[in-house]
């Protein structure tokens, strides 16, 4: 299971928690991560419940969750960001080495065109084009 939050006060961390799976394991779905929090807490789910209990849990700690959510896409920020510049420096290095393989320091390039988006095709599909049938 993910690292949680270990505050003093019970209902804080349970608000710590709803906000980590909504964040990072449940794609912003609140049903989803308040039937985790109920999990993790060793309570039986019933989801026909949950949806509501859900919605009320997430209204009354809104402000609190809101928080917590900004905080921790600022840590996926920041950690997403640390690992795109590893990864760049690591594709930069076999594009540059020339001890690699051609194949591979073709594909590093590739790979690094893709990550800074150098790659995209600009073809303009929407051209108005007519055509006429004659018959002579």
């Amino acid at each position: 299971m993910a690292k949680l939050s270990k505050s003093k006060d019970a209902l804080e961390d349970r608000i710590a928690n709803f906000a980590y799976f909504y964040v990072n394991i449940c794609g912003f779905n609140k049903t989803y991560a308040y039937n985790m929090l109920r999990q993790q807490e060793g309570q039986d789910y019933d989801l026909s419940q949950d949806r509501s209990s859900a919605y009320g849990f997430y209204n009354r700690h809104k402000e609190k969750i809101q928080a917590y959510v900004a905080e921790y896409q600022r840590e996926n920020r920041e950690k997403n960001a640390q690992m795109r510049d590893k990864n760049m420096a690591i594709l930069n290095s076999i594009a540059e080495n020339p001890n690699c393989g051609n194949k591979d320091r073709i594909s590093a390039v590739k790979e690094l065109n893709s990550m800074c988006g150098l790659n995209e095709q600009n073809m303009n599909i929407n051209a108005k084009a007519d055509i006429e049938l004659v018959i002579e």
